[in-house]
């Protein structure tokens, strides 16, 4: 049944950057930076099981608020290709590093990092019903 998804729908990228591009695009950000890309060790796929995510860290340059300066927000993504539902799961979280009110130190946007990453790599689909009927 798998197949038949595959040829009647286009295949769902595995590519983080599409989705970073996507969410720089809906931030309306004025410049991206992706500065680093994780491929899981295990991509095996299998039913009913929470893959491992491709890990993204990059950088966006945002106006907020309609103020002419632009915030650095730094952008942690694990994307989780979910191909028998034909979908790609996105975690983002995104860390203002620079803007008019201040900054954080590299400390702190490390340590952000690593509970994002302890956090996505512990993610668990339960109940794959979320992502409705994959018999289209």
């Amino acid at each position: 049944m798998g197949s038949n998804i595959n040829r009647r729908r286009p295949q769902l990228t595995l590519n983080p950057r599409f989705h970073f591009d996507s969410l720089a695009h809906d931030n309306e950000a004025a410049s991206t930076d992706v500065l680093e890309v994780v491929l899981p060790e295990d991509t095996t796929v299998t039913p009913n099981k929470t893959p491992s995510p491709v890990f993204l860290d990059g950088v966006q340059r945002i106006s907020k608020f309609n103020r002419a300066e632009l915030d650095v927000v730094k952008i942690f993504m694990a994307l989780y290709r979910l191909p028998e539902q034909n979908v790609d799961l996105v975690f983002t979280a995104n860390v203002p590093t620079v803007t008019t009110s201040g900054s954080i130190d590299d400390l702190t946007a490390l340590g952000v990092k690593e509970v994002f990453m302890t956090c996505a790599k512990s993610l668990r689909i339960v109940d794959w019903g979320l992502f409705g009927d994959n018999s289209v």
